[in-house]
């Protein structure tokens, strides 16, 4: 189990026939720094009274989230989110993450966050690759090189 600091920026439950799909668009706090992201999640897999507190939240909300851990049925690993504490209302939600619109429970980033960050390194680490063949560079040289690439496209995060 671990615990993060979010702010609510938006929070959207769409009906999917016999269940809820609710999507959390959020700002994190990461080393002092604020990061946004989202949050997809469904009525029968989430905690009651998550689900209850996030679907009356507001923007600016803050919350400390308690989560954890769980693998599911495809056997990959998945963040739960099993408890929210109310710490506050942060103000508004500034301009710039504002613009920003509420990750859908469908879209890419809400989906598998760590499935993307595996495709940035895989295309990160070919084109170390291709570099490293022209400049006859060794493998250490390469895996540098590359995670260099890695932190240069995340750094607009």
């Amino acid at each position: 189990m671990s615990t993060i600091n979010i702010q609510i920026i938006d929070v959207a439950v769409d009906k999917q026939g016999k269940y809820e799909k609710m999507s959390v668009s959020h700002k994190l706090q990461l080393g002092g720094t604020w990061k946004t992201e989202g949050k997809a999640m469904v009525d029968f897999a989430t905690d009651p009274d998550v689900w209850n507190t996030l679907r009356k939240a507001t923007k600016g909300a803050q919350f400390i989230v308690t989560r954890e851990k769980v693998t599911g049925k495809d056997g990959k690993e998945y963040w739960n989110w099993v408890k929210l504490e109310h710490v506050g209302e942060g103000g508004e939600v500034s301009e710039a993450v504002e613009a920003k619109p509420a990750a859908k429970a469908d879209s890419f980033a809400a989906r598998d966050d760590v499935k993307q960050r595996y495709i940035i390194r895989q295309s990160c680490l070919k084109a170390a690759v291709d570099l490293g063949v022209h400049h006859n560079m060794g493998s250490d040289a390469v895996l540098t090189v590359a995670e260099e690439f890695v932190e240069w496209v995340l750094k607009g995060e």
